[in-house]
């Protein structure tokens, strides 16, 4: 009997039911390539990606540019407290200069009451501590963060700035006190000088004069120095080598003029001695001379004054001369000497 169309064939045993009957009519799987079959769906799909992507960058914009705005804003908070902190250190170090404290004790005590207001545990007092809570409310993590630890951080520096500080002070103080005993020491040697001390350097050359000179000034120096440790010592040396070397001078000066004068005063006895010695004149004069030049090798007498002094003992000899006859009586002799000397 012959199949209608509409009827289905039979189904074969060795077929697999499960799968789909060949049907050489039936509609295959839609050509996505073949224009209007599905392109506009796919348009819409792609579409739809760029528009998300489009929606993804912006909101990563908004967000990285709000973390900025956000970053920007925590730095000018820290920034800000910084600048507000060092002015109040500021102003704190500047009180403790125009008003020095007693000692290190005094200074730090000082700097806990700018730290804390007196009470750390009162959050209505005007100290450094709570002028920093008050700041920090409603300040970020990130702010509170480092601001305390700013804050801590500098409060262990400065105490161990004022510490520093006030040791450096001491310090200063006891190497002041003995420069001063130093100083005091050597006005006091060059005052207590006497004639004898001075004219005694004449036993000595220069060099070994100057030699005992150092060790006077030494004994003189170092029992002001001995309580100071090895560093301040060295300073206090330092700072008073210019002392040193004046004192040094002045006393070699005074020693010198000593000599000299003693040096003088013989030289006068011995211009006196040939003066009066009553042989002739020349001869007296030549002696001067050589007096003169002496003193000069000396530097007791410059070359000019020499030629002065040869007048002048010219007229000492004749006028003791002349005292010398006067004395004796003899008239007709200082006739002729004043005959001589007319001539």
């Amino acid at each position: 009997m012959a199949r209608l169309p509409f009827q289905q064939a039979t189904v074969l045993p060795q077929q697999n039911r499960v799968s789909a009957p060949n049907v050489p009519n039936a509609p295959g799987p839609m050509d996505m390539s073949v224009p209007g079959g599905g392109a506009q769906n796919r348009a819409l799909m792609s579409l739809g990606e760029s528009i998300a992507r489009i929606g993804r960058t912006a909101a990563d914009i908004y967000l990285t540019q709000a973390e900025k705005e956000k970053d920007e804003q925590n730095k000018i908070a820290i920034v800000e407290y910084g600048q507000f902190r060092d002015r109040a250190r500021n102003q704190f170090f500047q009180s403790l200069e125009q008003d020095t404290p007693a000692d290190m004790a005094d200074a730090l005590a000082r700097y806990e009451q700018f730290y804390s207001g007196g009470d750390a545990k009162d959050p209505e007092a005007n100290g450094l501590y709570q002028q920093t809570q008050r700041f920090l409310k409603g300040k970020s993590k990130r702010v509170q963060k480092a601001v305390t630890q700013m804050f801590d951080d500098q409060r262990i520096a400065d105490q161990d700035l004022i510490a520093m500080q006030e040791i450096r002070k001491q310090q200063q103080a006891k190497v002041g006190a003995a420069i001063n005993s130093a100083q005091e020491g050597l006005t006091a040697k060059l005052q207590s000088l006497t004639p004898e001390d001075l004219a005694g350097a004449k036993n000595y050359d220069p060099t070994q004069r100057r030699q005992l000179i150092a060790t006077d000034l030494e004994n003189v120096i170092n029992p002001t120095l001995e309580g100071l440790s090895p560093g301040l010592r060295r300073q206090a040396e330092e700072r008073l080598q210019t002392t040193i070397r004046r004192a040094a001078e002045q006393l070699y000066n005074a020693q010198q003029s000593a000599i000299d004068d003693d040096v003088r005063a013989d030289y006068v006895r011995l211009k006196q001695e040939i003066i009066t010695s009553g042989g002739p004149r020349k001869e007296r004069l030549a002696m001067l001379d050589d007096m003169q030049s002496r003193m000069f090798a000396d530097g007791l007498l410059s070359a000019e004054q020499a030629a002065v002094n040869l007048v002048n003992y010219e007229r000492e000899i004749d006028s003791s001369d002349i005292k010398l006859l006067r004395d004796s009586g003899d008239i007709q002799a200082v006739a002729g000497l004043l005959n001589a000397l007319l001539n």
